[in-house]
């Protein structure tokens, strides 16, 4: 269907699809005088998914998000919004996606609508050369949500060609961030370390956090913290541990790379293309930030990171930050030709195809080929839905929604001060954690007391010997590892709602205790039989009930038709 005239143009246009049970359609709209078009679509009556990584999650599903339009961009739709998708997915069936070549602004309104709008005047995309009176998106129906959204993973999202590291699903990383926070040094590496190993847990590689260099953009150790890098990492070697650093796009003033990085373009620059553009951070209030899409500053940061390598012996790396929304304001990429988000798409590659799959990065945009372990953003250390715990489980949702299923849930406790001590939440947590695909610890176990310890040694080893087999056999074949409710009874309303329970695969029910001082839950129960390792015995679903757990328990259940998938001895 065309519609036009000599300034406006309309065409739907109905596109092939692979699978019967999908049709999709492309929709153009073209305005030659109107610099901004909107396309609106209301939310009521259905319940949708996708769209962006939140800070603080609290939408599952997203109906409820509120916001004014924004720059559809990694770092703009929220102040955190790391990982982003022009993507939506509705209960019933309908899903929405817009292409990288749209000016693409989006906004949530209070009567439940999602707005489009092609904006090419709009920051960043009038600092690009590519943008066009153009609004086009892409609608497809599905006979029910599950078969649309793999649908679209197969046909637009994409989905990993590899596994990430097994040993980072297996064993947990340990951090010294939040534990130590920036007051580290190698003697209280190798002491964390020895700690470690002494508790007898096995860490799948130590992370060194913030405050490794003098300056931030260093990208070199300071030697008065850090006297024999080399030997550290040798000696955490020895103790079985691999050796990671926290490493990001920024280099501030102070940093020796700071003049050189000038005098070699390694930055992005400002508007003008003459100087370089200047950004702030967590760290910096005057920095700049290497410019992902130019080859020459592949190639500086390249060498930085190889020579941390073969210097000190360090093996990975933890790359932080990406976004797009770190950029000057103002700004030229050394490729004018293409989206802001290639500058994020670059960062993400650049970390998965060079520097080997024991890695974690943050940022993601048409990224999930990549095979790599996604981090979540931080969490607080509350029990809270919006950035507390129940948002681990809304997040690790999401971003299996939008096509990355190895997530890497941030830190077991949440980030905040350690001192504050809360030995239930991270109990809980812990015990959340461990049917995710892979843990993380920062404060240790053992800093609360001896039965938190007990308690979280159990449920490490439940991860490592049960949980980690069924997860790396699981075929990469677009669906998430972490499933909602309704991905068994896609039609089913009741499951839509959902936020507090969770699959792994098609085979595990997992129902966490997320509210401080509850020892019981309701647990929604899917058809089939649900089997009880504890009890040693079925529920016959569906059904909803009040289960007891306890602090050393978490209400968790297998399906009886992937029994056999499991060691139920382990």
């Amino acid at each position: 269907f065309i519609s036009k005239n000599e300034n406006f143009w309309f065409k739907l246009e109905k596109l092939s699809t692979k699978i019967n049970e999908v049709e999709c359609y492309n929709v153009t709209i073209l305005d030659r005088f109107d610099d901004e078009i909107e396309a609106c679509f209301n939310l009521n009556k259905t319940y949708w998914f996708g769209g962006h990584e939140s800070y603080d999650q609290p939408y599952w599903p997203i109906n409820s998000q509120r916001f004014d339009y924004v720059p559809y961009v990694t770092g703009f739709a929220d102040d955190w919004s790391a990982v982003l998708e022009r993507y939506w997915i509705s209960s019933n069936g309908i899903s929405l996606f817009v292409d990288d070549d749209i000016a693409l602004l989006v906004k949530h309104t209070e009567n439940n609508t999602i707005c489009l709008k092609s904006s090419k005047n709009s920051n960043p995309y009038k600092f690009t050369s590519i943008y066009s009176n153009l609004l086009q998106y892409t609608l497809c129906k599905g006979t029910n949500i599950k078969t649309l959204q793999l649908y679209m993973i197969e046909e637009y999202l994409g989905k990993p060609e590899n596994k990430p590291d097994l040993l980072m699903m297996k064993y947990p990383i340990f951090t010294t961030w939040n534990y130590f926070f920036r007051n580290i040094n190698q003697s209280i590496i190798l002491d964390y370390a020895e700690d470690i190993r002494k508790n007898n847990y096995t860490a799948s590689q130590l992370e060194i956090d913030d405050k490794w260099e003098v300056h931030y953009g260093d990208l070199d150790f300071d030697l008065s913290k850090f006297p024999s890098p080399k030997e550290m990492s040798e000696k955490l070697h020895d103790m079985g541990m691999r050796v990671t650093i926290w490493v990001h796009p920024f280099c501030n003033i102070d940093s020796f790379n700071f003049v050189p990085g000038i005098d070699q373009s390694y930055w992005v620059l400002d508007s003008t293309g003459e100087h370089p553009g200047f950004t702030k951070w967590w760290n910096g209030k005057n920095s700049v930030i290497i410019d992902t899409t130019n080859p020459n500053s592949i190639d500086y940061f390249r060498t930085k990171l190889n020579f941390l390598k073969n210097n000190y012996k360090i093996d990975s790396f933890k790359f932080d930050a990406g976004e797009t929304a770190w950029i000057p304001k103002s700004f030229q990429l050394y490729d004018k030709n293409s989206h802001p988000d290639v500058y994020a798409q670059n960062y993400a590659k650049f970390a998965a195809e060079e520097q080997g799959k024991f890695l974690e990065i943050r940022v993601g945009h048409r990224t999930q080929n990549l095979g790599v372990f996604y981090r979540i953003l931080d969490r607080a250390t509350d029990w809270s839905i919006h950035d507390g715990i129940k948002s681990v489980i809304t997040q690790t949702l999401q971003f299996g929604i939008l096509g990355y299923p190895f997530v890497l849930p941030d830190i077991i406790g949440g980030n905040d001060d350690p001192n504050i001590k809360n030995k239930e939440l991270f109990i809980r947590w812990t015990q959340l954690t461990a049917f995710l695909p892979t843990m993380q610890f920062g404060v240790p176990p053992w800093f609360f007391d001896e039965e938190t310890n007990k308690i979280c040694k159990i449920f490490v080893d439940l991860h490592t010997n049960f949980i980690f087999p069924y997860i790396s056999n699981l075929p990469i074949d677009g669906q998430p590892i972490i499933r909602p409710m309704w991905w068994l009874e896609p039609l089913n309303e009741i499951f839509f709602n959902i936020s507090d329970q969770f699959l792994v695969g098609d085979d595990i029910l997992v129902a966490p205790i997320l509210d401080q001082g509850k020892t019981s839950r309701l647990i929604y129960f899917p058809g089939g039989n649900w089997y009880d390792l504890e009890k040693k015995e079925y529920i016959a679903g569906p059904v909803k009930l009040e289960i007891n757990a306890d602090l050393y328990h978490i209400p968790y259940y297998i399906n009886e038709k992937g029994l056999s998938k499991f060691d139920l001895n382990f």
